[in-house]
């Protein structure tokens, strides 16, 4: 998540998943952290996509949250999972999310309109998660637990 770096307030969340096995039970899970938040953006994270959603602030349901867009993010995020985890296991899915709370604290320093390559992404990008980014904190939602 990401938060003001002087209230409670949070500006972006973000659902980070290893595989896209079940999309509509992660943006069910995105929307109803959104709305307990009060968060204006989400995020759906998997190695290959980002899914950006914005609160339209029409009412307090999930309906209010709507998809902004889905865009190819491997060439941007460039995750390698190991060869050897053939089945995602807590560890695999614990070095994921590490790896891109990393990745989002550099996103405002490394993407360029070039490196995105997509016009439509880089608009976006800039609309909602590169401002929420730069002037907020990027922290783990929850304790980490080995």
């Amino acid at each position: 998540m990401v938060t003001s770096p002087d209230s409670a307030d949070v500006k972006l969340v973000a659902e980070v998943k290893l595989r896209s096995k079940d999309a509509a039970a992660a943006e069910r899970q995105l929307k109803d952290r959104m709305l307990q938040l009060s968060c204006p953006v989400g995020l759906i994270i998997t190695p290959e996509t980002m899914s950006i959603y914005s609160d339209q602030y029409k009412s307090t349901k999930p309906e209010s949250i709507e998809k902004i867009g889905q865009f190819p993010i491997g060439h941007l995020l460039d995750f390698r999972p190991s060869r050897a985890a053939v089945v995602e296991g807590p560890s695999d899915a614990l070095f994921f999310e590490t790896y891109v709370q990393s990745w989002l604290e550099s996103l405002p320093q490394t993407a360029t309109p070039e490196h995105v390559n997509n016009s439509e992404f880089w608009r976006i990008l800039n609309i909602y998660v590169l401002p929420a980014i730069e002037n907020g904190k990027v922290r783990a939602a929850a304790p980490r637990y080995r």
